[in-house]
């Protein structure tokens, strides 16, 4: 070992009858008394004597050199917690510095400093402090503790959703340490810590229609609080454009829930057209019934303080295919229905006549009073006029095919403008309304507003 330049021959002497202390009182442990000891044993260093380390009256170590308890005292300079939140004590205390053979000498700073830490238990201990996004929320003995508490934290946020993933948002740091130990949680304090809230002042502009105790019901303050963090005495105190100070909490940690969500939803069927010569122009029919399939969709979801925040489609697996509709149009042109069934004798034909032309059909006999008139085609009543001049009662219907035909003199009318009626349906009852000599249908058959013969469309 390297001699001091301090070291003569008396002073070995000396050294070996004799013994000095150093008393620190109200020295903050384990920093400033080391510092000054520090000194000392550089000064009593020599070939055949270490140095005694005395605390309390009790002997911690004993050490070769004065780098060995240098090294020790800044391991634990640099474990011990920097912060005013988490205060080291200030105690009364003696350390003793005595001669001894060098054969008894610790040459490990850490073992010295495992022993300097363990004498000084009543006020230090190594621990693990946790901290969340840079700050330190508190401090345990056992770093299972910290693991624990979390676990059992994560776990409570999965109440409702048992299949969850939970996972913390935040950066989450433990680091192992010497701490004060009245600083030091038990477990159940832990959680309890990390599982509360924080609380954080921020401005807020007062607004016309605020008052006091809307504010406060806003952020979840008492009246009394919120005056008292802006020194105000009354609510009257506060004004429009005033800038307030609140409080505002939030959760320490943030913790958020990764789940999947599987529906079945009903797939819909299409429907499938196709033309068939054997129906009626205007007319449909459903050859094969329509049904809805089924699928099951995977969401994968996403939770903030119970809170679904994002959903996104992540698969669709069909259980059962839609079989779709098959509806056949038909696209047979419709003729024409004879309009009285109850005679086919026509009286008058279409053309000239005695007295000018004869632009219509007249359909009579013996008893056809009072019998039915039917539409001759699907259509859509354009008009229905009643009265005793010309046609009478009549109806015009007009048809898909651009079409019209008219019933005239009819003895009673069944039905209304804008109805939509069909082909044989009954529209009226045959009479002898209007100019007419004797009960008859007048029939007429029109395109584009030109009358045509009625015996070219119906037999």
């Amino acid at each position: 070992m390297r001699t001091s330049n301090l070291r003569s021959s008396n002073v070995k002497k000396k050294s070996s009858k004799n013994s000095i202390q150093l008393i620190l009182k109200k020295s903050i442990l384990p920093i400033s008394a080391f510092t000054l000891f520090a000194t000392t044993v550089y000064y009593w260093n020599t070939k055949t004597y270490g140095l005694s380390l005395e605390c309390n009256g009790q002997h911690i170590a004993t050490v070769a050199d004065g780098k060995v308890y240098e090294e020790a005292t800044h391991l634990i300079r640099n474990q011990v917690l920097p912060s005013e939140k988490f205060k080291v004590h200030t105690v009364e205390s003696k350390i003793k510095i005595t001669p001894v053979s060098f054969d008894e000498c610790c040459m490990q700073p850490e073992t010295v400093k495992n022993k300097l830490v363990e004498q000084l238990n009543e006020i230090l201990s190594s621990g693990y402090s946790i901290y969340v996004n840079d700050s330190l929320i508190t401090i345990t003995d056992n770093e299972e503790n910290i693991k624990t508490a979390l676990e059992e934290i994560l776990e409570s946020k999965k109440q409702n959703f048992p299949e969850a993933k939970a996972e913390f948002e935040d950066k989450i740091e433990v680091k192992k340490g010497i701490f004060s130990t009245e600083n030091i949680q038990p477990k159940e304090k832990v959680k309890e810590i990390l599982d509360s809230k924080k609380y954080n002042t921020t401005p807020y502009i007062v607004q016309d229609e605020d008052s006091i105790v809307e504010i406060a019901k806003k952020f979840d303050m008492d009246i009394p609080s919120l005056l008292a963090i802006n020194n105000k005495n009354s609510e009257d105190s506060i004004f429009p454009g005033d800038t307030l100070n609140v409080l505002v909490s939030d959760n320490i940690l943030h913790v958020k829930l990764t789940m999947l969500e599987r529906l079945k939803e009903e797939i819909p069927y299409e429907t499938i057209c196709e033309e068939d010569s054997n129906l009626m122009k205007g007319h449909q029919e459903v050859a094969q019934e329509g049904s809805t399939g089924l699928e099951e969709v995977t969401y994968r979801l996403i939770y903030k303080e119970g809170k679904e925040i994002n959903r996104e489609e992540i698969e669709r697996k069909i259980l059962n295919e839609p079989i779709p509709e098959k509806l056949l149009i038909g696209t047979k042109a419709q003729e024409y229905l004879w309009p009285v069934p109850f005679t086919k004798k026509v009286t008058s034909p279409f053309g000239p006549r005695n007295k000018g032309y004869h632009y219509g059909m007249d359909i009579a006999c013996k008893g056809v009073v009072g019998t039915d008139i039917l539409a001759a085609k699907d259509g859509i009543v354009e008009k229905v006029s009643l009265g005793n001049k010309g046609y009478g009662n009549h109806i015009i219907i007009n048809h898909e095919d651009g079409t019209q035909t008219l019933y005239a003199h009819c003895k009673k009318v069944n039905v209304k403008t804008n109805q939509k009626v069909t082909q044989g349906e009954q529209i009226g009852l045959v009479g002898s309304t209007g100019d007419s000599t004797g009960p008859h249908l007048h029939f007429e058959v029109r395109i584009n507003g030109v009358r045509k013969n009625p015996a070219d469309f119906v037999s």
